[in-house]
């Protein structure tokens, strides 16, 4: 009778850890999942690329018709995610990174990737931008579980609504383009593609592309990764950046991962 119970019991523990292996397995190995359809559980739904000509002044004051100028290119890049299911434990995020960041050197300027802040996307000052902005090999998001869209001060670090309702926002710099750059006038300078031009800086000299590896990680314990590439937009089918400016969006993408 005592074998019997012993026997019954070993059963019973046996059940029990087979049940919290089979409930648990994500959590207790990493699975890396491709991008199939079969296991992914976002995409990307719309990209949007915006280019433009930024200057920094070598000047102390704006009295003189000689202006100094030091030009930079930037291209503000925005990525939204969507989820292909309703929320669920699989879909769940718990934490989302970038990683494996590429980017091909261009010909004039020093090339720099930074995570922007998403309310100064397609502004030209690049002076909020400091060393704890730059993304060297990695950027791991913060995760908040609640839309705080009008505060300011959450932008100032990467952060990231588990709702996927902001977008993924990086600033992409070339600068030193054209250092003590002269121009005589007395009328104001506008800041955009025509200060290329007027330099008589070719394109092809400032062309680029960006790639890297969006990362995100579900409660269940899976990792779902999508490499992603961008070319720096500098024309699109009418215009170059010459003419000012170039905003790419791009909305039938789909990619599922």
């Amino acid at each position: 009778m005592k074998k019997k119970t012993i026997i019954i019991l070993f059963l019973f523990i046996l059940i029990i850890l087979v049940i919290f292996f089979a409930l648990n397995w994500k959590k207790l190995f990493n699975n890396t999942i491709t991008t199939s359809d079969e296991v992914a559980k976002f995409y990307i739904d719309k990209t949007q690329c915006y280019s433009n000509i930024g200057a920094i002044s070598n000047q102390t004051t704006y009295q003189n018709p000689e202006w100094n100028l030091n030009i930079y290119q930037y291209t503000d890049i925005a990525i939204y995610i969507g989820r292909l299911e309703d929320y669920n434990i699989d879909n769940y995020i718990e934490s989302l990174y970038i990683n494996n960041i590429n980017i091909s050197e261009s010909e004039k300027g020093s090339q720099e990737l930074y995570y922007l802040n998403p309310l100064n996307f397609g502004n030209s000052d690049i002076s909020n931008l400091n060393d704890e902005n730059k993304i060297n090999d990695e950027l791991k998001y913060n995760m908040i579980n609640y839309d705080n869209k009008e505060n300011d001060i959450k932008y100032s670090i990467p952060i990231f609504f588990e709702d996927c309702s902001n977008p993924i926002t990086l600033r992409y710099l070339n600068s030193d383009i054209v250092t003590n750059y002269t121009i005589y006038t007395t009328e104001p300078v506008e800041f955009n593609g025509s200060l290329l031009k007027n330099g008589n800086i070719d394109l092809e000299d400032i062309k680029t592309n960006i790639s890297f590896d969006l990362n995100i990680v579900t409660e269940s314990g899976e990792t779902h990764t999508i490499n992603l590439e961008f070319e720096i937009p500098l024309e699109d089918e009418n215009s170059t950046i010459y003419d000012g400016e170039i905003n790419v969006i791009d909305e039938n993408i789909n990619d599922n991962f």
